[in-house]
């Protein structure tokens, strides 16, 4: 099994193709053939959440929730799913933030600070000191996609052809 597309930004886009496996393909009969694709790219996606979940920060605890999977299309051509984050915190994570840019906002600050237990004064000056620093020196980008999909693309081939022996062996 080849995988036709992988896109990675604050999400991974995966989708499958039977390009090379024909010959073997060519036997089961099409919805057959579509659950046994499905359920691989299920497990794969699957694998995928698990370890963006585990590289993201705990006290980001929210954003930990909010990663999510999606799978699309009613045919292998158009066959398509996805790990993603829609929450801007995640984004930040993956991607970083520029030194010099302006401080982020108060809000997601302090509620980092209350889950990771730091006291503020009664002026702020904790989180301001924070947001400040942030804004000045910037976050490095953890590139948590990106080292998701690295880790686990070499199982994807491996999921699919022990997908596919064992559902060929429960229908035959």
């Amino acid at each position: 099994m080849a995988w036709k597309r992988l896109h990675i930004g604050p999400w991974i886009t995966v989708q499958p193709t039977l390009r090379g496996l024909n010959q073997f393909t060519a036997r089961m009969a099409p919805e057959d053939l579509f659950k046994s694709v499905r359920g691989s790219l299920e497990e794969v996606l699957t694998e995928l959440h698990r370890d963006v979940v585990r590289s993201t920060p705990e006290a980001s605890g929210d954003t930990r929730l909010g990663i999510a999977i999606d799978i699309n299309g009613t045919t292998i051509e158009n066959l398509n799913g996805r790990v993603f984050s829609q929450d801007e915190h995640f984004r930040i994570l993956e991607f970083g933030r520029t030194p010099g840019a302006k401080m982020p906002p108060a809000g997601p600050i302090r509620k980092w600070m209350q889950d990771v237990g730091i006291e503020d004064d009664l002026k702020g000056s904790v989180l301001f000191t924070i947001r400040r620093r942030i804004g000045r020196r910037g976050l490095p980008a953890l590139y948590i996609m990106h080292e998701a999909l690295t880790r686990q693309r070499p199982s994807f081939k491996v999921v699919f052809m022990r997908r596919f022996i064992e559902d060929w062996n429960a229908r035959h």
